[in-house]
C-alpha cells in the first residue's frame, strides 16, 4: 500500500511538472506569453485572458491554494518556484535510476523499453535531455554476459536510432518465444502425435476386431420386386441386450447342404 502511495506521488509530481511546460507552451500559442514575465507591458485584456487560462486548467487542490490571489505574475512566479522544488526533487531520483538502468535486469524487451521512455521523460522536464545516441549505448552496453556475441552483432549493424534497434530487439524476442513454446511442445527427440484421422482409422480397426459372442433369435430373409434379398436377424448378447441386425443384398451365393 505504501509503495502503491508513492507511485502515485510520484505520478502526480511529473504531471504538474509537465503542466507547467505545457502552460508556457499555450501561452506562447495564444500569443499570450510576455503577460507572464517580469516587467512587461500586455494590456490588461490580455492579462485578464491568461489568468483565465492559467486557472482553468490547474489542478483542483491548486486552485483553492491560490484562490485569492489575482494577479497574474503572482500566480506565475508562485507556480514556477512549485516547479523549481518539484524538479529538485524528481531529477535526482530520475538521474540515478537512468544510471543504473540496464536490459539485462528485465524480462522482456517491452519491459525496458517502457521504462527507458519514463526516465529519459522525467528528466526532459527537470531540463535534462538525453539523447539518442545515449540511449543506443545504454542499451547495447547493458546485454546480457551470456548475450555477449548477440550485442557485437547488434553493434555490427550501426543502428543510428534508438528506436529502430528497439524494434529488432522485439522482432527477435517474438522469435524466440515462438521456438522456446514449439520446443516445450515437442522436445527434442520425440515422435510427433497422430494425426486425428490416423487415430480413428487405428480406433475403427480396433473395433472390428472385437469379438463379441451372440445368440440368434430369430432371422427372416425375404425377396423384394427387384430382386433385392432383405435379411434382418435378432441375436442376443451376454445379458439381457438385443440387437436388430438388418442387411439388403443385391447379390446372394446360396450353399445347399446335404
Amino acid at each position: 500500500m505504501l509503495i502503491h502511495l508513492k507511485e502515485r506521488k510520484k505520478a502526480y509530481i511529473v504531471l504538474l511538472l509537465s503542466w507547467v511546460l505545457d502552460a508556457e507552451i499555450h501561452l506562447d500559442a495564444k500569443g499570450l506569453g510576455a503577460t507572464i514575465t517580469n516587467g512587461n507591458t500586455a494590456s490588461s485584456q490580455d492579462k485578464a485572458k491568461a489568468m483565465i487560462f492559467l486557472r482553468h486548467h490547474l489542478d483542483e487542490g491548486l486552485k483553492v491554494e491560490y484562490l485569492t490571489v489575482k494577479d497574474l505574475l503572482e500566480l506565475w512566479i508562485d507556480l514556477k518556484e512549485m516547479y523549481d522544488h518539484l524538479k529538485a526533487t524528481v531529477l535526482p531520483r530520475a538521474r540515478y535510476e537512468w544510471i543504473h538502468l540496464r536490459l539485462q535486469d528485465f524480462k522482456t524487451i517491452c519491459e525496458y523499453n517502457s521504462v527507458v521512455y519514463k526516465i529519459t521523460f522525467q528528466l526532459k522536464l527537470c531540463g535534462e535531455d538525453i539523447k539518442n545516441e545515449d540511449m543506443l549505448e545504454k542499451t547495447l552496453t547493458t546485454f546480457h554476459a551470456s548475450n555477449l556475441v548477440l550485442q557485437q552483432q547488434y553493434r555490427e549493424r550501426g543502428f543510428k536510432k534508438y528506436s529502430k534497434l528497439i524494434s529488432c530487439l522485439l522482432v527477435a524476442e517474438q522469435h524466440n518465444t515462438l521456438l522456446l513454446r514449439n520446443h516445450e511442445a515437442r522436445p527434442t527427440g520425440t515422435a510427433p502425435l497422430p494425426e486425428a484421422n490416423e487415430v480413428e482409422a487405428h480406433n475403427q480397426s480396433e473395433r472390428r476386431q472385437i469379438k463379441i459372442k451372440v445368440k440368434i433369435m430369430f432371422v427372416d430373409i425375404t425377396m423384394t420386386e427387384d430382386n433385392k434379398i432383405i435379411v434382418v436377424v435378432v441375436v442376443a448378447t451376454k445379458g439381457t441386450t438385443i440387437w436388430v441386425l438388418k442387411a439388403i443384398l443385391q447379390e446372394a451365393i446360396v450353399i445347399l447342404v446335404a
